[in-house]
């Protein structure tokens, strides 16, 4: 059995429920590779808790064994807790570890929730958990030594729709919790570190968080936060997505200084890796696709139209890999990927793109501005520009203020009069499944259990998805989808989109800028603002063109 690392549970021996697959089947793998004897339990059932099987204990026990470690399988109801102790005592003579893992779900609304659903859910989660933990209690005392670890959800912290019964039973109050008595009442909260992120593409071991110890459980480094909401205890989960590239303990040659202050010079000369993006017809058919194209625009769809060619906004594809070259760790201090927001996008148009090639993006960075407890930090492959909020990361020392990029950083406010121009377009259920495949992979826009634990109701639209399909509707409007026409294109991303609602992109003509805003018409937000495209060649001189979207 292969293994490089130094802490080792050899001698020890841990029952995991509910390792048949999943979170529990891992748990399973990673103690057996560590030289733990392993009871793996699984009743074989579905996620519902229908339905019983040997196989799915059995398959792990198999893995374990292939790899050369020691395991048994049990194939009882943690509800039957003695049982499972039982096995390991008979087959390892003690018990040193319990992973209360096992878990299902009975997913309904509070109105249509039946006893039973909600019995069930409790019965799984916390007397199965009771159950094994009674049975392994007395053998922990006469050891004098016994761990245990038990899995809950960010959904016992803040509850989500649906899952009043799981909630429940994860943390067994839901919501705010409220401190009451003599005439005193006094509001709880959670607190949470600022964490580390740890690249997403190396493995990950045990004495890297080891390393990182101290920092993930510092509270008083100015980065801690208190979550109100499962979207805002999944924001670090998903900013995480970004992080690739360095070694798992994060090292990068650092720009910042052990007192916390910032060489922005020295960011600024920061040497990143170029990417390399080849593509052909079919993506630029699949990009203006997912941003909403019609089999009738056939000068979007259709490769021997004479009129071919990629909606502008497709200058954003070639840097999604780009990007995860800038190494945000190496330039902010105490930076955490759980605060890092997309805010802003600029994509300037130096000439059309062709139908197919070969394009090289290399990031660098422009600027970083300290906005005291959120520094703004400006990086740009090539001319697509992002401007990035790291939350938590400020108070280095740096100027507030960056210089005056003209339209990369122009203001855009929207005079106060009607639009000249108004284009509605419903998007389709299937939108961010299809603009999923130029490049940006997510899961929070295509997986609804991620959806669901980021307080989504469905998988969100891509924010570059809406932005394309406003950037779309201008080019239709004031540039006769002639590309020459597009010089630059700048949004603020206000609020997240669902697919399937309708977008209104209400437009205003001030001399050589397209002023812009896009709103969500069923919830009437606006989810982009502060937006303009500036125009050039005969967009100067045309009329506006009536749109035929």
């Amino acid at each position: 059995m292969t293994d490089n690392s130094n802490l080792r549970f050899d001698g020890r021996v841990v029952i995991v429920t509910g390792a048949g697959g999943g979170l529990g089947r891992s748990h399973a793998l990673a103690f057996g590779a560590r030289g733990a004897s392993v009871v793996v339990n699984d009743l074989g059932g579905s996620h519902t808790g229908e339905g019983a099987s040997s196989r799915a204990a059995d398959v792990v026990v198999e893995e374990i064994r292939a790899a050369g470690g020691k395991a048994v399988a049990n194939y009882d109801s943690v509800l039957d807790g003695e049982k499972i102790v039982e096995t390991a005592m008979k087959a390892f003579g003690r018990v040193d570890i319990v992973i209360n893992n096992a878990g299902i779900l009975k997913d309904v609304s509070f109105a249509r929730m039946t006893d039973q659903q909600w019995d069930l859910i409790f019965q799984v989660h916390v007397d199965g958990a009771y159950k094994v933990l009674k049975a392994a209690w007395p053998i922990f005392r006469k050891q004098k030594f016994g761990r245990i670890i038990n899995t809950t959800s960010a959904a016992g912290l803040y509850g989500n729709f649906g899952q009043a019964n799981y909630s429940a039973a994860k943390l067994a109050l839901t919501g705010s919790i409220f401190e009451v008595g003599a005439g005193f009442v006094g509001k709880l909260r959670w607190e949470r570190t600022g964490g580390h992120g740890f690249p997403i593409d190396k493995d990950l071991l045990p004495e890297h968080i080891s390393e990182k110890w101290a920092k993930i459980t510092d509270f008083e480094d100015g980065r801690a936060t208190h979550p109100t909401t499962t979207a805002e205890s999944m924001e670090g989960i998903m900013a995480n997505f970004e992080n690739v590239g360095s070694d798992a303990t994060g090292a990068r040659p650092q720009v910042v200084s052990a007192d916390g202050k910032v060489d922005v010079e020295a960011a600024k000369s920061l040497a990143f890796e170029s990417e390399v993006f080849e593509y052909s017809e079919r993506d630029v058919i699949l990009y203006n696709l997912g941003i909403g194209a019609k089999r009738t625009d056939l000068n979007l769809v259709y490769e021997n139209n004479e009129a071919f060619g990629a909606v502008p906004t497709f200058g954003v594809v070639p840097s999604f890999t780009a990007m995860n070259a800038v190494p945000f760790g190496d330039i902010l201090p105490s930076f955490n990927p759980m605060m890092l927001l997309h805010g802003e996008q600029y994509l300037e148009i130096i000439r059309p793109f062709p139908t197919h090639g070969k394009l090289i993006s290399t990031p660098y960075v422009v600027d970083i501005l300290d906005k005291g407890k959120s520094p703004l930090l400006e990086s740009r492959p090539l001319m697509r520009r992002f401007t990035m909020f790291i939350r938590g990361s400020g108070g280095f020392g740096g100027k507030k203020d960056g210089a005056d990029r003209g339209a990369a950083t122009a203001v855009n406010q929207i005079p106060a009069r009607k639009p000249d121009h108004v284009v509605q377009e419903k998007t389709s259920e299937d939108q961010a499944a299809l603009y999923r495949l130029s490049g940006d992979w997510n899961p929070l826009h295509i997986d609804p259990e991620m959806a669901a634990v980021g307080g989504f109701d469905v998988p969100i639209l891509h924010g570059l998805c809406s932005f394309g399909i406003a950037g779309k509707h201008i080019f239709n409007t004031y540039c006769s989808n002639d590309a020459t026409q597009f010089k630059n294109i700048k949004v603020r991303f206000a609020k997240t989109v669902n697919p399937g609602e309708t977008l209104e992109t209400s437009m205003w003509r001030e001399g050589n800028k397209v002023l812009f805003q896009v709103r969500a018409v069923e919830r009437n937000v606006i989810i982009i603002s502060n937006a303009a495209v500036e125009l050039q060649g005969d967009a100067l001189k045309n009329a506006p063109a009536k749109s035929k979207l």
